[in-house]
């Protein structure tokens, strides 16, 4: 597929409506991510992440003559102007250089992330889908379903509240009971 290419809907069998079918959905998406792209899995899971950017080679005046005069292994006084002019002009291409490597991968990363992230919404029912449409990455995104609908099933009371029972090591509420917040 090429980087323009939008990615064909999914072929998972049932959208995700709830907790109800969270499991099946998942191993559904697990086999679709993983023979859509083998970049899709890593990266959904948080395994693979985006390219960090390069740490930029800085060096004041002072510090430029020092490195000059250390690798020459002469006196600081001996350096001279044009080869601290050079030292720096060396430094500004290999910081363009890493720059350029950065933007590369980075605009890279970008387009991956579009893709698994238009595949991954492709899989979910229109509640599920209203979770996530402000967040941008596809792992966020993923997180946020998993966290909503990927743990055990709690029956969940009037006020948002799963009730866990006392064997939970969850936070006590005042009238005794152990809850969860959703």
């Amino acid at each position: 597929m090429t980087s323009t290419e939008t990615p064909r809907t999914s072929s998972i069998d049932a959208k995700l409506e709830g907790r109800h079918n969270y499991h099946s959905w998942f191993q559904q998406l697990r086999l679709e991510l993983c023979a859509t792209d083998p970049l899709y899995w890593p990266t959904i899971m948080g395994v693979k992440e985006g390219p960090v950017e390069p740490k930029y080679q800085c060096y004041t005046h002072e510090q430029a003559i020092s490195a000059i005069a250390r690798s020459k292994r002469i006196a600081h006084l001996q350096v001279t102007n044009q080869e601290v002019q050079r030292f720096f002009n060396s430094l500004m291409e290999q910081n363009k250089l890493l720059s350029h490597k950065y933007d590369a991968e980075l605009e890279e990363w970008e387009q991956l992330n579009y893709r698994l992230r238009l595949k991954f919404c492709s899989t979910l029912d229109k509640v599920p889908a209203s979770h996530i449409e402000h967040f941008y990455g596809a792992r966020s995104a993923f997180v946020v379903i998993e966290g909503l609908y990927g743990g055990l099933y709690y029956p969940i009371n009037a006020l948002g509240v799963a009730e866990l029972g006392d064997h939970s090591v969850q936070r006590r509420r005042p009238d005794g009971n152990v809850s969860l917040l959703l």
